[in-house]
């Protein structure tokens, strides 16, 4: 019976408990999704690869050959990159996705083409189906495909490195036919070849290194044509190596000659068969690494894929469905958090509002999207898939900022959620290219797709947004859902306003505390403790937690001005959707939880307190919040300091009580109706209020100088 080497990697995904894999971060990708990324990631590969060549500055002059001797030495002329469009892009993507379907009709269509040329016939119906300019560049393709270089350094149970496998194989199938015929080019040729030659992977697990083994090992022996002659397998040991990718070593690099012996030592390894030369070789080579890494036994990429970095100096193209866990763990220690600030947050730029470097609030995907970046060759492609908080989240503000600064972004493929079994979090494909010419990130355009129904059948919603956009936003948030005309709104909402942290004197998240302290009944001891989910518009439900309060025990007690503050906005802070903002004023002196934003006015502005609540209410401002700050997420996303901060307001100083008491009333009036006891069950009230924060909405347009189309825009009518 046939064993289909997919079923491996769910078999492997399955064997892991919910738990492990949860702490783990291990899920299994859909097959749709890991040939959407190989094949965009061999697209971007080929483009590059074929039409980018190195052209001097100054031309060379010619050097006189010496009677004797080699040639005199000359200072190499400087060069640089040129796109030349030797093949169109367009017409790589059709090579790659649809080279295949027709390969037989164009076996036919190239031999009567040939027949003509020798006058054996005068005319065919059989045409190609391949561009003219993949025909016309055959051998330069597969020299690329034939040299290529990937790496998955979170492999899992290898379904990127077979799917890479399969669209190497396949494009080179296709170019046989347009070939003279030559030895070696069979199925089995080609994947023995990428198994050898392109594909290396790195995972911690052992058993995911032995199972993506195995199915590459499958899809060899899958096309072995003679069965009475079967090639033995071959060695894996240096290809899938069992490691920490995310650590290295300190490097003995001075000593070249061990290099070129491990370089000599790995082919051989690879073909070997006789069990006792495989122990020698594999004892000589790891000999040679324990003296490259001066005895450690940790993984180091430009060791153990030292051919790499010696012909390329780094990975064509690195792709991967890197772990989803936070670093916060016990399986992370203080050596590994110390490791982690030395390896990436040292090479990160620090802004003036900056968290990166609380390596427990960082998830390991976005480390291993640095560590991606860092073993890219020149030009070299990465694409994960990865959550879609990588976008906005003001932790990963300086992992944007390090993008921004040293690559190009291809594009993003919003997924949403769903995409893995018993995960909610939101989820993107991101392409990203090694760049290191500022005017070439500054003038790509980067391509947004959304709204997928089929990505083989190019079923989904497609935009343009400049890269440089990004530079300008707050926290260098990639804010993927303002298209041109909604780019233009947020930028006449932004125009001539203060921002809402120069009106306050605080804004800070509630109490944190040990759940020993929190309890579900009133007492004596306790206070009540108002939870984000209490939070509803202008109205905070009856609390149902209370806190013991003892400020001497508990983690975060938060300063006592806030708590005595006769009022505050509060605001959820855990929310999402395209109203993300939901805020109340409370005059209680209510104890908050961390699920809470707490707004503190400064006392200048306290008499504003009604009029800065319409505001955060308002369509306006939640659309705002929902475009620029949380791409409209459909999940739960954090409501951060850093963003309401940055909330446009206007300016308070140049409005006279005509535009600033009729929103106050409002909000007075609602706070009237929704202080009623019965208001949470009384429907006539609510709608009420409904139809009280429709006038703020209509009040607040005019604020902000909103026109019709405008106002649609905002309410989601276009």
């Amino acid at each position: 019976v046939a064993i289909d080497p997919e079923m491996l990697g769910k078999v492997f995904e399955n064997l892991l408990e919910v738990k492990d894999r949860k702490s783990k971060g291990t899920y299994y990708t859909p097959r749709e999704i890991v040939h959407y990324m190989c094949q965009q990631s061999l697209i971007n590969y080929l483009d590059t690869a074929i039409n980018i060549a190195k052209k001097p500055l100054i031309p060379e002059k010619q050097v006189q050959d010496k009677f004797f001797g080699p040639k005199e030495a000359q200072q190499k002329s400087l060069a640089t990159e040129q796109y030349e469009r030797i093949v169109p892009k367009q017409d790589i993507e059709v090579f790659v996705k649809y080279g295949d379907t027709g390969i037989e009709k164009e076996i036919i269509a190239i031999q009567k083409i040939e027949n003509i040329k020798n006058g054996k016939q005068k005319t065919s119906t059989y045409k190609l189906s391949l561009p003219k300019s993949i025909h016309d560049n055959v051998k330069k393709i597969d020299e690329a495909l034939k040299t290529i270089r990937v790496c998955d350094p979170a492999v899992g149970s290898g379904a990127f490195l077979v799917g890479m496998m399969h669209e190497i194989v396949n494009t080179r199938t296709v170019l046989s036919a347009c070939l003279e015929k030559e030895k070696d080019r069979t199925v089995y040729d080609f994947k023995r070849d990428a198994i050898q030659s392109c594909l290396y992977g790195v995972d911690i697990d052992p058993g995911a290194v032995e199972i993506a083994k195995l199915r590459l090992w499958l899809s060899l022996v899958v096309d072995e044509e003679e069965r009475k002659t079967i090639k033995p397998l071959p060695n894996l040991d240096y290809k899938i190596v069992c490691g920490n990718s995310l650590l290295g070593v300190q490097r003995n690099l001075a000593n070249w000659k061990n290099f070129e012996e491990l370089e000599r030592l790995k082919p051989l390894f690879f073909n070997e068969t006789n069990p006792t030369k495989k122990q020698q070789i594999k004892a000589q080579i790891d000999e040679l690494i324990a003296k490259l890494t001066n005895g450690h036994t940790d993984f180091d990429f430009e060791i153990f894929f030292s051919e790499v970095f010696h012909e390329k100096k780094g990975f064509d193209i690195v792709i991967a469905n890197p772990p989803y866990v936070f670093t916060r763990g016990a399986d992370f220690n203080t050596s590994f958090k110390k490791d982690i600030d030395r390896l990436y947050f040292s090479k990160l730029k620090k802004g003036k509002k900056s968290k990166a470097n609380q390596s427990g609030k960082i998830n390991l995907f976005a480390l291993f999207i640095l560590k991606g970046l860092f073993e890219l060759r020149d030009n070299g492609f990465l694409c994960y898939i990865v959550p879609n908080n990588i976008l906005r989240t003001t932790t990963y503000s300086t992992i944007r900022k390090y993008i921004l600064d040293n690559a190009k972004i291809t594009n993003i493929l919003d997924l949403g959620g769903g995409v893995f079994d018993k995960v909610t979090a939101s989820t993107i494909v991101i392409a990203l290219q090694d760049c290191k010419i500022n005017s070439k990130r500054k003038h790509n355009e980067v391509e947004i797709m959304r709204n997928i129904a089929s990505l083989e059948q190019r079923q989904y919603n497609s935009s343009c947004i400049n890269q440089s956009q990004f530079e300008s936003n707050i926290s260098f948030a990639f804010n993927i859902f303002l298209d041109k005309k909604a780019l233009q709104l947020s930028c006449k909402i932004d125009a001539d306003k203060d921002r809402l942290g120069t009106y306050c004197d605080e804004i800070i998240e509630g109490i944190v505390a040990h759940k020993q302290f929190i309890k579900t009944e009133p007492s004596t001891k306790t206070v009540p403790l108002v939870e984000g989910k209490s939070i509803k518009k202008y109205c905070i439900s009856p609390p149902t937690k209370f806190l013991v309060w003892n400020k001497s025990k508990i983690h975060r007690p938060r300063p006592d001005y806030l708590w005595e503050s006769g009022k505050k906005i509060v605001i959820q802070r855990i929310s999402g959707g395209s109203n993300p903002l939901t805020a109340a004023l409370d005059t209680n002196k209510y104890k908050t939880f961390a699920s809470v934003n707490n707004l503190l006015l400064k006392q200048e502005f306290e008499p504003y307190y009604q009029f800065i609540l319409s505001l955060l209410n308002s369509r306006v401002l939640n659309w705002y919040y929902a475009n620029n700050f949380s791409n409209n997420s459909e999940l739960t996303v954090n409501i951060s300091k850093t963003y309401l901060e940055q909330l446009p307001i206007p300016k308070l100083l140049e409005y006279n009580d005509d535009t600033i008491l009729p929103l106050t009333e409002i909000v007075n009036h609602i706070q009237a109706i929704t202080k009623d006891g019965d208001y949470l069950d009384n429907p006539a009230k609510q709608a009420k209020v409904i139809e009280l924060g429709k006038q703020i909405d209509q009040l607040v347009y005019g604020l902000y100088g909103l026109t019709d189309e405008e106002i649609e825009i905002v309410e989601g009518i276009k």
